[in-house]
């Protein structure tokens, strides 16, 4: 596992570098696609998803202002996205708040969803997401379970 994510991968000599900073407390800025990518979206969608997180696996999110990162698996860059969000990957990195940054509030770096929250679901599927990028743009059914 992990020691600066939490997350399950093999060691990556990036994630390393930042290991001590983020388990001090800090803000670290790490690689994604490696370990894992994130989705980029809006706020809202992303608390209608920690919302329903009660009945499926989701796992850590990230907000920053109006802006909200899922945690998602790096085999998820195939998936057909809507155009309201960006998969990112490979050659781009994201900060990742200090494990204790769990204020609520509409500003400021924070977890939305901590890895603490999301217990062993490491990353948000893919499935899921789509159900719920699909409701909240305006789909007539509530999500279903993978």
């Amino acid at each position: 596992m992990c020691r600066c994510t939490g997350l399950r991968h093999p060691k990556s000599d990036a994630c390393l570098l930042y290991a001590d900073r983020w388990s001090s407390g800090a803000a670290a800025k790490l690689p994604l696609g490696y370990a894992f990518s994130a989705l980029r979206l809006g706020l809202q969608a992303a608390e209608a998803l920690r919302d329903w997180s009660a009945e499926f696996c989701v796992g850590p999110i990230i907000a920053h202002h109006q802006v909200a990162y899922v945690i998602v698996q790096t085999a998820s860059a195939g998936q057909p996205w809507p155009a309201s969000v960006t998969f990112l990957g490979r050659g781009r990195w994201v900060t990742v708040p200090a494990p204790q940054c769990t204020r609520r509030g509409a500003r400021g770096l924070r977890w939305l969803r901590s890895p603490r929250e999301a217990g062993p679901t490491r990353y948000t599927a893919a499935v899921v997401l789509l159900q719920v990028l699909h409701v909240y743009a305006g789909g007539d059914q509530q999500p279903q379970p993978p």
